[in-house]
């Protein structure tokens, strides 16, 4: 090939195409299987808009971040030397930009201000010749979706949803099978794991779920492998099942039931409750007075107190098994607390108040 030929094809850069996979364009989200390079091609002729001959040519490729002057971003470098010269068939040419040893294409993608400049070995004089001007490199029509995903690795996505099924949502994940055990959904920080949804839909997080206005109303779930807890934090936290369905709590019998410590307590493994202790000893222990309500539910207008007194140990009672048969029995204690119906001559009354004689039966 001539001097002048050489010349001509470099001067004569007659149609670019340049087209962009859309995955080169998620480049923090693609998979090793994905071939993050720029599918280039042109057309060399001569001035006489004929092809130029088919052969081998050295080119370089320069990505720059302005039309002119401006920052070189990256070099890809198609020679002999490099072992991956341009092959050029009727004067077209295809190359993948990021192809071939040391052109690994690590760009982002994330602006608009990508300009291409190509070289052309010129044989005949022995040096390099630029094709001028830059040319801006663009998408193609997939790419468009790859808006809303930048470089610095946040996926954003502003549409407005108008479905109303599930398959509809704006990120909606569907596999056709999952094995169990496999997780849909994972999400993590320098590898520590912090939320994921596996197949049978557990859902697991390290760190409060949050349901509802985090700055308001809202229903907090949390724990770790001692406690957890659910809260809701500026108002009543309501419980309902479906009408005819119980309200179950199921503990083990190493786990205990309490409201505000010892208000109310329930101790699983001796099946005991207590109320105002936290150690209730019998089916029910009461820490302090206890009253009864009568007739008025809702003002407490009439109520019987039960108040214990100081003592040293404990006391016990043990009522009798049977009503009295007639009017005008009283309970007799002996003293182990044992209480039986007492009535005879042994009793007298004087008005409402009743009176043990000190007879010999």
């Amino acid at each position: 090939m001539s001097q002048r030929q050489t010349q001509n094809i470099t001067k004569i850069f007659f149609s670019l195409i340049i087209t962009i996979s859309l995955f080169l364009m998620l480049p923090q989200m693609t998979g090793a299987a994905i071939n993050k390079q720029i599918n280039y091609q042109g057309k060399l002729t001569d001035t006489a808009n004929v092809a130029i001959p088919n052969g081998n040519y050295d080119m370089r490729f320069y990505i720059y971040d302005a039309l002119t002057v401006g920052n070189l971003l990256w070099t890809g470098t198609h020679t002999t030397a490099n072992s991956n010269p341009v092959a050029v068939t009727g004067g077209i040419f295809s190359v993948l930009l990021g192809s071939g040893t040391g052109n690994t294409l690590d760009l982002d993608f994330d602006t608009d201000s990508y300009y291409l400049e190509v070289e052309i070995y010129n044989s005949g004089t022995t040096t390099w010749e630029t094709f001028d001007p830059r040319k801006r490199i663009g998408a193609v029509p997939q790419a468009y979706n790859a808006n809303n995903v930048n470089g610095d690795g946040i996926i954003r996505l502003t549409g407005a949803p108008t479905g109303t099924t599930i398959p509809d949502a704006s990120v909606y994940i569907n596999p056709a099978s999952a094995a169990g055990g496999s997780y849909l959904l994972g999400l993590s920080v320098g590898g520590n794991n912090k939320f994921s949804v596996k197949e049978d839909g557990t859902v697991s997080a390290t760190g409060p779920m949050l349901v509802g206005d985090s700055n308001a109303d809202y229903l907090s779930v949390y724990g770790g492998n001692a406690s957890g807890d659910i809260r809701s934090v500026s108002g009543a936290l309501t419980l309902t099942p479906n009408a005819g369905s119980n309200l179950n709590i199921n503990l083990s019998t190493t786990g205990d039931f309490a409201v505000n410590t010892d208000q109310l307590y329930v101790d699983t493994s001796l099946g005991n409750v207590g109320i105002g202790t936290g150690t209730p000893g019998q089916k029910l222990s009461v820490n302090g007075s206890f009253g009864i309500l009568e007739n008025d539910l809702t003002t407490s207008i009439f109520y019987t107190i039960f108040q214990g007194g100081d003592q040293g140990s404990d006391i016990t009672y043990t009522l009798p098994i049977d009503y009295p048969d007639e009017n005008g029995y009283v309970l007799k204690a002996t003293t182990d607390g044992t209480l039986s119906w007492e009535y005879g001559s042994r009793w007298a009354s004087v008005g409402s108040i009743s009176y043990l004689l000190n007879t010999t039966d």
